[in-house]
């Protein structure tokens, strides 16, 4: 657990590493264009009134006049923005006659704030009206004006009410007295006209308090603290701006990375690899020179101990080397790791199995003659009289080698039926064999022999190779019960390989060095025999 961790930790510090560059320039950029546009835009001042919008025990009346029925405290910013509020406001102000493409732009410069739950179950409510301008002044006075045009729309609410109940009333009156004086024609029952009479007394009485009433209607609403011309400006604010800015540069340019890492399916370091595959990479190499297929001494020597250290217990020791495609340095990981072998003393034997495409026969200059037998009669005829070319490497050292000199289209078929008892018969002469197979995404060769072999080694190209060709690698591998050792890294830069000691000895190739390695014109077999080393 504490390495994953370990593991994770790094990989951040890495992403941060490598887009620091990209975030510093581009907040800085940012940055100084918020602070340059922040301190050219003209100066907004706010001013904020407060209302407190209190609950009467009694609909109808209170000690301070007439009260309309009480409303939801929420229906009060609907009311504050509607438009009849709005332009009696502007009209206050000082404003002219306004349109309504004015009322529009000055509603966005209000705003209206309730500190409530919005229920009338509460005894009392604040209503928070604000107005942005350029000037101190004239915020303060159209918050104050627009707070005043509310309160004054809730008493005229409570107006509206006596006014329609006085009209209510007026018109029953009428029709009392018409019912009266048609009784009094037709010499009606006296006891009616009586009642009715008292019941116009009554309604007259009625009219009378509700007509003295209109001067004494009252509002649920209370400015408790007028607006006041602001000290501060709320906009723009240049150090406020510039700091977003710079965060919000930040964070784009490392989204933006994000997002191209996501998309980049290459392996961006030899630690990515190992992630991907889920295996140990054993060794990574440089991109070697066009006309080479060496790799470096040293840093073939650590890929040897390596697997040495990983397949200690198996006599023989027979390596698959592949990869998920073509041209990611498998052959010269082959031949490089065969004759490192062979300088120290292991009988060692290097198979060219990539019967689509063989290289070590032209890379060795082994020549197509009788006395060498080609893999491919090998597979036909595993006992028979035989023979591998001998390569003399360093001057005392000799490799033996299995070439395949033509592209075969039937290699699966060869491979089937001819590759496990060709096998059995080499684990009878050598330490270690070296097989070159084809890659394992393009053609089912490998498929075919992976299982026969005590341990498969994997060759990505760091540059080249996606994220996906070694997934797609390691599962099919996996689900035929292939035992894997590792990965090499071929094509590595020095950046992506620093810090992981998986390249012990990693530098240039040396030219000199390659000479060691003599390479005959021609190259005949020799017999082969139990005691040679």
């Amino acid at each position: 657990m504490q390495q994953e961790l370990n593991t994770s930790f790094s990989d951040v510090l890495r992403f941060l590493r490598r887009g620091l560059l990209l975030a510093l320039l581009v907040s800085l950029i940012a940055g100084a264009a918020a602070f340059i546009v922040s301190t050219r835009l003209p100066a907004s001042y706010r001013s904020e009134a407060v209302i407190v919008a209190s609950r009467s025990s009694e609909f109808g009346t209170a000690g301070g006049g007439y009260l309309a029925s009480p409303l939801d405290v929420q229906v009060y910013r609907t009311v504050a923005e509607s438009e009849p509020v709005l332009i009696a406001a502007m009209k206050n102000s000082g404003m002219a006659e306004p349109t309504q493409r004015d009322v529009e732009k000055f509603r966005e410069k209000v705003t209206i704030t309730i500190s409530s739950t919005g229920s009338w179950q509460e005894l009392s409510s604040l209503i928070k009206i604000a107005y942005t301008s350029p000037s101190r002044e004239e915020a303060a006075l159209v918050a104050n004006e627009l707070s005043s045009a509310l309160v004054t729309w809730d008493k005229n609410r409570a107006r509206e009410d006596l006014t329609n109940a006085v009209t209510s009333l007026e018109q029953q009156i009428q029709s009392l007295r018409q019912q009266i004086l048609a009784q009094q024609s037709q010499n009606g029952p006296k006891e009616q006209i009586d009642n009715l009479q008292i019941d116009l007394v009554d309604r007259l009485d009625r009219v009378s308090n509700l007509q003295a009433s209109l001067d004494t209607a009252s509002s649920y609403l209370t400015i408790i603290r007028p607006a006041v011309s602001p000290l501060d400006q709320v906009a723009p604010r240049p150090v406020f701006n510039t700091a977003l800015a710079i965060l919000l540069g930040i964070i784009f340019s490392y989204g933006i990375l994000l997002l191209r890492s996501a998309l980049d399916t290459r392996l961006r370091d030899v630690d990515d690899l190992a992630a991907v595959s889920g295996l140990p990479v054993l060794a990574s190499f440089p991109k070697l020179p066009s006309d080479t297929r060496r790799l470096p001494n040293e840093a073939i020597s650590y890929l040897r101990t390596n697997l040495l250290f990983s397949m200690a217990e198996a006599q023989p020791k027979v390596i698959l080397v592949t990869s998920s495609s073509a041209s990611e340095g498998k052959s010269s990981v082959s031949l490089s790791l065969a004759e490192s072998f062979v300088r120290n003393n292991y009988r060692t034997l290097l198979v060219d199995a990539d019967l689509r495409k063989p290289v070590i026969a032209g890379e060795y200059r082994i020549s197509q003659d009788r006395k060498v037998t080609p893999l491919e009669r090998w597979l036909r005829n595993p006992y028979g009289p035989n023979q591998p070319a001998i390569i003399p490497i360093g001057g005392r050292y000799t490799l033996n080698v299995i070439p395949s000199f033509e592209p075969t289209a039937q290699a699966a078929e060869l491979l089937s039926a001819g590759f496990r008892e060709s096998l059995d018969s080499w684990r009878k002469e050598y330490d270690v064999i070296i097989i070159d197979s084809a890659p394992v995404l393009a053609v089912a060769d490998t498929l075919t022999i992976a299982p026969l072999c005590t341990g498969t080694l994997l060759v990505a190209n760091q540059q080249k190779t996606d994220r996906r060709q070694v997934r797609a690698m390691v599962e099919l591998l996996k689900r035929i019960g292939v035992r894997m050792i590792g990965v090499v890294a071929t094509h590595v830069s020095r950046e992506a390989s620093q810090g992981t000691g998986y390249g012990y000895g990693y530098g240039n190739i040396d030219e000199n060095e390659l000479k060691k390695t003599i390479i005959p014109e021609a190259v005949t077999a020799t017999k082969l025999t139990n005691s040679g080393r």
